[in-house]
């Protein structure tokens, strides 16, 4: 009798077991696992919050914008997955169906313009501070960022590329974050640049009346685009064949000084 008894409970919970694992099976629409993403594979990983000139949305617009980066080895579709400036609604933006290809960036213009060419989200990131909170279609948040007040044409991102801390740094929109243009925090009371905006020719002078050797010019993805080895006592370069935008110039000394300063063409 006792042995009938544990034979019938036995047969109950087997029998328990595989209706629920066939109601959730239903109610995924396919008996298959859902997958998910391992943590820090989907990054946001550069953003900046008061773009005035640095670089112009497909509408030819200066907006904020936020860039995530894909650090698996496989592609991720964000098709209902959310991005948000509320820590209390992180639903507040849902991706359209787009893919971000293995270790390849996404540009999300943070501008409340949906209807525009591009991937457009549906608020705007605030230059005084606030936060960007990223999360799966679950809701489950996978990355976020809490920043303070932003200064003008610079971003915040991740160094090293992906995986490291956010450090304030030049922009290097859509590309790798480079730790040569890394660091500007102290640049005003090392380097003066003028006339700044310019039209043509960059003079410069440094704390200390410093010699310059060698002047670099990169543009704000972080392209070289101006390369020129100085004489002594240097202290001017010509950037008239350069285009409209925001560029950063960086100067290496005779000691071996690096000093680097953003500069903006009219």
């Amino acid at each position: 009798m006792k042995k009938f008894i544990y034979t019938f409970f036995v047969a109950l919970i087997l029998l328990v077991s595989g209706l629920n694992s066939i109601s959730l099976a239903q109610s995924n629409g396919n008996s298959d696992p859902i997958p998910s993403m391992a943590t820090g594979e989907l990054v946001i990983n550069e953003f900046m919050a008061d773009n005035e000139v640095t670089i112009l949305d497909p509408d030819g617009e200066n907006e904020d914008w936020i860039e995530l980066f894909n650090n698996g080895n496989a592609p991720i579709n964000l098709s209902g997955y959310y991005m948000s400036d509320k820590l209390d609604e992180p639903n507040k933006w849902a991706f359209p169906d787009i893919t971000i290809e293995s270790h390849g960036y996404l540009i999300i213009w943070a501008d409340e313009d949906v209807d525009q060419t591009g991937v457009h989200a549906d608020f705007k990131l605030s230059k005084s501070g606030e936060a960007i909170i990223l999360s799966d279609a679950s809701l489950n948040m996978l990355d976020q960022i809490e920043f303070g007040a932003q200064s003008t044409d610079t971003t915040y991102g991740r160094f090293a590329n992906g995986t490291g801390d956010f450090i304030q740094m030049l922009p290097t929109f859509n590309a790798e974050n480079l730790n040569q243009l890394v660091g500007i925090q102290n640049i005003a009371t090392q380097l003066a640049c003028y006339p700044n905006p310019f039209i043509n020719d960059v003079y410069f002078v440094s704390d200390g009346s410093k010699n310059f050797s060698q002047a670099l010019v990169y543009n704000s993805p972080g392209q070289l685009v101006y390369s020129e080895n100085l004489q002594e006592g240097t202290n001017r370069i010509e950037l008239n064949n350069l285009e409209k935008g925001v560029y950063f110039l960086r100067l290496q000394t005779n000691d071996g000084a690096i000093l680097t300063q953003q500069i903006v063409k009219q």
